[in-house]
């Protein structure tokens, strides 16, 4: 009722339109998965280097992609490839809901890297709104300065939102508090991969439900 949204046969979002309206929320593939080394020197499982963009780790494309309903709604099973871990995500939408929902679980087997979820946003601003304890923070979306430099990683609680003025749209999540924006493209932390003090610490069933708003 609410929401018309198309996924790729990647199962990435491509579109997401309200009925009746021709503006488009995103402004390129959303539901993308970035994958980066992250490689510290000292406190492993808590740092994360400012340099790891310039270390991409390249992903499948690939995925298989099941259609089923249900009596709320209509759904995706989405499996594929990330890294050498195995990622099966429900991507739901509720007759009358007004977000679109990724129920993510994730067979994680990697070795110091970083993953993350991207969403580029179709709305233009200089701040992004980030949900803490008792309201909200705005951080900057670029990188002009070099304090601006510095917070490459952003605290958030259930959301990090975009908006003009005009439109808007959020990234909500269930339990990741690391996030940092892009230009439009707000991009969730959802796991690490440390080795020291615990190389096993996060190997293993990893459960995650964000959504899209």
């Amino acid at each position: 009722a609410h929401l018309i949204c198309r996924v790729s046969q990647r199962g990435e979002l491509i579109s997401v339109k309200r009925p009746g309206s021709d503006h488009e929320y995103l402004a390129g593939i959303g539901n993308r998965f970035l994958m980066f080394k992250d490689v510290n020197t000292c406190y492993d499982a808590w740092e994360m280097g400012s340099m790891y963009e310039n270390l991409p780790v390249e992903l499948d494309a690939q995925a298989n992609i099941k259609t089923f309903g249900y009596e709320c709604g209509v759904g995706l099973l989405v499996e594929k490839q990330v890294g050498v871990s195995k990622l099966s995500q429900l991507i739901v939408l509720g007759h009358d809901d007004v977000r679109l929902d990724f129920s993510t679980s994730i067979d994680w087997q990697e070795k110091h890297k970083l993953l993350k979820v991207a969403f580029p946003v179709n709305a233009y601003s200089n701040e992004a709104i980030h949900e803490t304890q008792f309201g909200y923070v705005k951080r900057p979306t670029h990188r002009s300065y070099q304090t601006d430099k510095d917070r490459y990683e952003v605290c958030n609680h259930r959301y990090t939102a975009l908006t003009d003025g005009a439109h808007g749209a959020a990234v909500l999540n269930d339990g990741k508090y690391g996030v940092n924006v892009v230009g439009s493209e707000i991009r969730l932390t959802l796991l690490k991969a440390a080795m020291m003090p615990d190389q096993n610490a996060d190997r293993g069933l990893q459960q995650v439900t964000y959504a899209f708003y």
